[in-house]
């Protein structure tokens, strides 16, 4: 709750959810997924002096490590700020990350 939530390039707004992943870099707010998964709302403008690249490596290896972990079984992303993965800046970061494109 002391984060403050801004909206998404997609014009969605994430909400407080127990069970949500929340992913912080440097203490700036850079992605957020539901429990359920499936999309990823990411914020790379919200961080100064960061790439949009080094953000996006940075979500998708904190997404992977929920499986690796053992939080969560899966991690499917179905879209990221309301397109499809493979339109977007985290493309190649999840391919990076062990992801693999579904059909």
């Amino acid at each position: 709750s002391v984060l403050a939530m801004p909206e998404s390039p997609g014009g969605r707004k994430p909400m407080r959810q127990a069970g949500a992943t929340v992913v912080l870099i440097e203490g700036a707010l850079a992605g957020w997924m539901p429990k359920s998964g499936r999309q990823l709302i990411a914020f790379p403008d919200c961080i100064e002096d960061i790439s949009a690249a080094r953000i996006a490596n940075a979500l998708a290896d904190a997404l992977a490590a929920e499986v690796t972990s053992g939080r969560r079984r899966a991690v499917f992303i179905d879209e990221v700020n309301g397109l499809p993965p493979q339109e977007t800046f985290m493309a190649r970061a999840f391919l990076d990350a062990g992801f693999i494109p579904s059909l």
